[in-house]
C-alpha cells in the first residue's frame, strides 16, 4: 500500500524543485521526516511494498533518494518504527551516494538532516 498520490506528488515536487535549483537547505527540508509517534507497533509482516517512483533532475537519477523517502513517510504514518528505520537507513545511503557522485558539497545539509533522522 503506497502513500496516497497527492502526498507522493507533494514530496516528489518539493524534492524536485530543491534539486533543480540546487538549494541545499531546500533539499534538507525536503528529506526531513516528521517525528515518530511515541508508541511502537509490532513489526510488519513484510507485505508493505516499496515505492517505485522515478525522479530525474538535470540528467541525474534521484529515484534512489525519493523512494526510501516515500517509504519512510508511509512507515511513520503506519507507526512502524522498524520499517521507518530501514527506510531512513536506505535514504541515508542514497543521499550519501548522491553526495559522492555530485560536484561540490551542496548536498551536505541534506546528509546532515538524514543522519539526524536516522540516529
Amino acid at each position: 500500500m503506497p502513500l496516497p498520490r497527492n502526498e507522493i506528488n507533494s514530496i516528489k515536487g518539493s524534492l524536485r524543485s530543491a534539486l533543480s535549483a540546487k538549494q541545499p537547505h531546500g533539499i534538507a527540508r525536503a528529506v526531513d521526516l516528521p517525528p515518530l509517534p511515541k508508541v511502537a507497533v509490532p513489526p510488519t509482516d513484510g507485505s508493505q511494498q516499496n515505492h517505485v517512483e522515478e525522479l530525474k533532475v538535470d540528467g541525474a537519477d534521484y529515484s534512489n533518494v525519493l523512494n526510501p523517502l516515500l517509504d519512510a513517510h508511509l512507515a511513520i504514518q503506519m507507526n512502524d518504527m522498524a520499517r521507518t528505520y530501514e527506510s531512513q537507513s536506505s535514504l541515508h545511503s542514497a543521499v550519501n551516494h548522491a553526495l559522492g557522485s555530485s560536484k561540490g558539497n551542496w548536498l551536505i545539509p541534506a546528509l546532515h538532516v538524514v543522519s539526524r533522522n536516522t540516529h
